[in-house]
C-alpha cells in the first residue's frame, strides 16, 4: 500500500549493493501471491531508476577551515552539496562562488543549482554570486578548494558510478 501512495522519486536500497543506493520511483502495479504457511506474500515490483548508483560514502561530509583538496577516484563528475558558514567566497576546481549575505550558513546544491537555508523553500539564490557563471563539480583527480572569509566549508561530495 505504501508503494501505491508514494509520489515522485525516492531513495532505493537493497542488500545486493549495501554501499550504494539509487534514485527512482515505483511504476505499475503488483499482485500478491499468498504464502499462507508463512503468513506472508510474494510479489514482483518494478522501479524506474536513474542510471547512477550513488555511493553512501558520498554522503560523508568533508570539512575545510582552510584551503585544501578533495581527491575523486571516480570518472563521473559529482555535483556536491556545499554548506558554507558565514560570508565570503570559495572556489572548487577553479569555479568560484561568493556569499554576500548569510544567516549562519548557506546550503548550495550544485545538482539542483539552488542556494537555500534549511529547505528549498528558504531560497538564498539572491545571496550568492557565481563568479564563473556555473556551479562547482568534483572531477576525477585532485580538486583544489580555496576559502576566503568563510569560517567553514562542508562538502558532501555525492560520488556516483554507473
Amino acid at each position: 500500500n505504501i508503494l501505491l501512495k508514494q509520489q515522485g522519486n525516492v531513495r532505493i536500497e537493497d542488500t545486493y549493493h549495501p554501499q550504494q543506493f539509487r534514485i527512482g520511483k515505483f511504476t505499475g502495479s503488483f499482485k500478491v501471491k499468498p504464502i499462507p504457511e508463512l503468513y506472508a506474500g510474494e510479489f514482483d515490483i518494478t522501479f524506474n531508476c536513474y542510471p547512477q548508483r550513488f555511493l553512501k560514502s558520498g554522503e560523508d561530509p568533508i570539512e575545510f577551515e582552510a584551503n585544501g583538496t578533495i581527491y575523486s577516484k571516480y570518472l563521473q563528475e559529482a555535483k556536491p552539496l556545499i554548506r558554507a558558514y558565514g560570508t565570503g567566497s570559495f572556489s572548487i576546481g577553479g569555479v568560484s562562488i561568493q556569499i554576500t549575505t548569510a544567516n549562519g550558513y548557506t546550503d548550495i546544491d550544485c545538482d539542483l543549482q539552488e542556494a537555500y537555508k534549511d529547505t528549498l523553500a528558504t531560497s538564498c539564490n539572491g545571496n550568492i554570486v557565481l563568479t564563473n557563471g556555473t556551479f562547482p563539480v568534483l572531477k576525477q583527480g585532485d580538486n583544489t578548494v580555496t576559502i576566503s572569509g568563510l569560517t567553514k566549508l562542508v562538502i558532501y561530495p555525492r560520488w556516483w558510478v554507473l
